[in-house]
């Protein structure tokens, strides 16, 4: 054991001891009493003259413990420490993130006792000693902090820590704890988790289970068809044993459809089915009728993929009539048609006014506008005037001799497979054309060597579909293939935001951001607000909890669009009592222990408090022959 002090200067203090021995010496013993006569003060002394033996030593103890209060004024002014070799260690705690953890039993979940526990570990360890929390999910490892030597900074850090609610890799944990017991084999390694693992060498497991029991709707499988949707539900029990009811709501119904699914030994599972008359939906829940350790599992919201997308277009033309029937009878868009005098005046013939934003499609059929549109894909029918910001130049119009055959392009990129899907390509004419000067496009048909039909992205960045003709000047509205192209148009336009609507807790939501999108405006299920970067195509966001998340797309001079996606619970995680086969760690490493250390001052300030208390007891003696 050695001490030393970490402010070595304020053991100057104690050069108050001889002055304080100095003054004491020189003082004056006498003092000045008045009493009321001379007779009382003799018979005072008479009486109390064999209990003088404390008053002639109450100076020399005052004096001394004076001088001790100075000694440890001093002290702890230079803040002594005491070093014990190899008395403290290196601690290292594995806690386990998954989505049991949430188990709740008696008002208190798993991961708050297991958050406890290590508590517990940290205060009662050696001054010394350093901590290291990782928090451990299914993809990664999240180092709370690492070799931190506070106490308390390590319990207030490790009291902010929550769950992530997905499965944990036990192999990545257990390569994460051996890499700092490679580096001290002396090291104290927990392990802090629900699972029971058969065998497990150099790591302590900490088993917060408390054999909860739980039920869990496993998987749910649904199906539209002739304007009625059937959904499956499958329970699952861990423990529960009997009739648990299920309950089915549709597009945010009070009203439930309650069926009954029996479970009757652990593991048992069993399957409802409901059906609801309906052309459509946006969104449906399911939840079980019970109280049991693990909420999380007890409901599914499914959102439906394709209500997710808006398809709001405008077109700007005096006959449109072909584009309009296209839209209705291949995708059911119901476009809102105006002629360029009503779109130029800014109102249509009902004098109802024409706004011209918030649309996700314009189509401009033998019209210029004077300015693109930011917040929308673009088709453009035989445009014969330049507009700033389309990408390409206007060259002239050609008219040909006779009618052209145009030819389809060979689907040689993702964007042309997507727009060219299904097409035939035969017998599609044009008695005339615009030849435009386009430096980036993919195209859909040719004619020598030139673009005829094309997509490109214009200035913002938004999606266009350009024929350099107009379709009466071509047969193309009479083919089959029309129809087809408008339905690749309008999915090369109106990209799904989400792939799909439906995840599990550790996944990646995927989002497709369209051009005009400013940013991205995520709120998760407990309520927490992300704002990811929105300069990528496709942008990856981690689902973390269960429920629901609400995707906003900022866009331009219009308002967001609002799109919705649902986590569940990773299955999983319903079985609460899980059995591991091995965590254990066999780097040999090297032996290095850690310096012990005691720097508490309390125990120095306890016996100064002590020591003043008993001087002022003796002088008050002294002063006052308290006896």
């Amino acid at each position: 054991m050695t001490l030393s002090f970490l402010f070595p200067l304020g053991l100057i203090g104690l050069i108050g001891i001889p002055i304080l021995i100095a003054v004491y010496i020189i003082k004056n013993k006498y003092t000045e009493q008045t009493v009321a006569s001379t007779y009382i003060w003799n018979v005072s002394n008479k009486f109390l003259k064999k209990k003088k033996k404390l008053p002639k030593i109450a100076g020399i103890l005052s004096l001394v413990l004076q001088l001790l209060s100075v000694a440890l004024i001093s002290l702890i002014i230079a803040h002594p420490v005491l070093t014990y070799p190899d008395a403290a260690n290196e601690y290292c705690f594995v806690l386990d993130g998954s989505g049991s953890m949430k188990a709740t039993k008696d008002g208190k979940s798993r991961f708050e006792i297991a958050k406890e526990e290590i508590a517990d570990v940290i205060d009662g360890s050696v001054n010394g000693s350093v901590y290291t929390l990782i928090l451990a999910t299914d993809t990664s490892e999240d180092k709370v902090f690492e070799l931190l030597d506070d106490k308390e900074e390590a319990i207030s850090l490790l009291a902010s820590v929550e769950p992530s609610y997905s499965a944990i890799d036990v192999d990545r944990a257990r390569q994460t704890a051996e890499s700092y017991f490679a580096e001290n084999s002396l090291a104290k390694v927990y392990l802090v988790t629900d699972t029971d693992y058969e065998r497990h060498e150099n790591v302590e497991i900490i088993n917060v289970s408390r054999n909860e029991k739980n039920a869990a709707i496993s998987e749910v499988s649904h199906i539209l068809s002739g304007g009625e949707l059937t959904v499956s539900a499958a329970v699952k029990s861990y423990g529960i044993e009997g009739d648990v009811g299920v309950r089915f709501y549709l597009d945010g119904s009070e009203e439930a459809i309650i069926k009954t699914a029996s479970l009757s030994e652990e593991g048992d599972e069993a399957t409802v089915t409901f059906t609801a008359k309906t052309a459509g939906y946006n969104s449906f829940r399911i939840s079980l009728d019970l109280t049991d350790a693990l909420s999380e599992d007890n409901e599914v919201v499914c959102y439906n993929v394709n209500s997710e997308s808006t398809y709001s277009t405008l077109i700007v033309s005096d006959t449109p009539f072909f584009i309009e029937s296209a839209l209705e009878t291949v995708t059911g868009i119901d476009a809102r048609a105006v002629t360029i005098e009503e779109y130029e005046r800014g109102e249509d013939k009902n004098g109802e006014a024409i706004q011209k934003t918030g649309y996700g499609l314009y189509v401009f059929d033998s019209y210029a506008p004077e300015s693109l549109p930011k917040d929308g894909s673009v088709w453009f029918f035989g445009l014969e005037e330049n507009v700033d910001g389309i990408g390409f130049s206007i060259q002239g119009l050609v008219e040909p001799k006779e009618h052209v055959n145009l030819t389809l392009s060979e689907p040689n990129s993702t964007t042309i497979e997507r727009l060219t899907d299904e097409l035939v390509g035969e017998k599609l004419y044009v008695k005339k054309y615009i030849k435009y000067g386009v430096n980036r496009y993919d195209e859909i048909f040719t004619y020598n060597k030139q673009p005829i039909v094309f997509a490109n992205e214009n200035s913002y960045e938004n999606r266009q579909v350009v024929f350099a003709f107009s379709l009466h000047d071509s047969n193309m509205a009479m083919l089959p293939d029309f129809g087809i192209l408008v339905r690749n148009m309008v999915l090369y336009s109106f990209p799904d935001i989400l792939e799909r609507t439906g995840y599990t807790t550790g996944e990646k939501l995927e989002i497709n951001i369209p051009a005009s999108c400013t940013e991205i405006k995520i709120t998760t299920p407990s309520g927490r607000i992300e704002y990811p970067v929105s300069d990528a195509a496709a942008n990856e966001f981690v689902l973390n909890e269960p429920g629901t998340y609400t995707i906003e797309l900022g866009r331009i001079d219009t308002l967001p669009l609002t799109v919705n996606a649902s986590a569940r619970l990773c299955s999983s995680e319903s079985d609460l009592n899980g059995v591991g086969t091995d965590f254990s760690l066999t780097d040999e490493g090297t032996s290095e222990g850690r310096d012990g250390i005691y720097d508490d001052l309390i125990i120095y300030i306890i016996i100064l408090a002590v020591i003043l208390s008993l001087d002022w007891m003796v002088y008050c003696y002294d002063k006052y022959q308290l006896r």
